[in-house]
């Protein structure tokens, strides 16, 4: 009963944020966005060598990004600005019951250009890029016999959206490799690049 009155109080502390701030005029002002992601990856995601069988292809990656945009003296209808994302996670599972892959993206400080056109003062687009500092793990195995890689290198994202209000729903393509070890030894070559290409729709709000 106790976590219900929470849950509900939040969920009303939100709905009450979300009218507040659909009362401004959002579309060309600084602010923060938080966004939730599918994303569908290409066959290749999360590994390195084309001869990948279908258990192991990932049908799916969730995850969700934080940032924060900032516009140089915007026009009355398009503001062109800084765009950054100070934390974006994805991660996906697949394989069989015996040897289940599961892969964790990381990246940090995301950061490049935003050009938005407002159409009235609560509708717009967005068009940006964003340069990815991002860290990736991922795991094969079961939980007697894991191996796993890990890796740190930079990829590459472009997308828009469309906004209504605080309300946000874009898509962006994600492209990349990352060179990562291997946690095994006996692994040879003990490198891998592994691919980090994704197509992924994003829905949230911007503040």
């Amino acid at each position: 009963m106790k976590t219900t009155k929470i849950l509900s109080a939040i969920i009303m502390l939100v709905v009450i944020n979300v009218h507040s701030f659909a009362q401004k005029d959002r579309i060309l002002s600084k602010g923060m966005s938080l966004n939730f992601e599918y994303g569908l990856p290409s066959d290749l995601y999360a590994c390195e060598s084309n001869n990948i069988s279908q258990e192991y292809k990932f049908d799916k990656v969730l995850g969700f990004q934080m940032g924060s945009r900032w516009y140089f003296n915007p026009a009355e209808k398009y503001g062109i600005g800084l765009m950054i994302n100070w934390l974006d996670v994805t991660t996906g599972k697949t394989g069989t019951t015996d040897s289940l892959l599961t892969s964790v993206e990381i990246s940090m400080i995301e950061i490049g250009p935003v050009i938005t056109f407002a159409i009235t003062d609560k509708i717009g687009f967005d068009a940006y890029y964003n340069f990815r500092p991002t860290g990736f793990v991922k795991s094969i195995g079961n939980p007697t016999d894991m191996t796993g890689f890990y890796g740190y290198g930079f990829s590459h994202a472009i997308g828009g959206a469309f906004r209504f209000s605080v309300l946000n729903i874009g898509a962006e393509y994600v492209i990349g490799n990352i060179k990562c070890q291997s946690t095994s030894s006996d692994i040879s070559p003990n490198e891998a690049n592994m691919n980090l290409n994704s197509f992924r729709l994003l829905v949230g709000f911007k503040f």
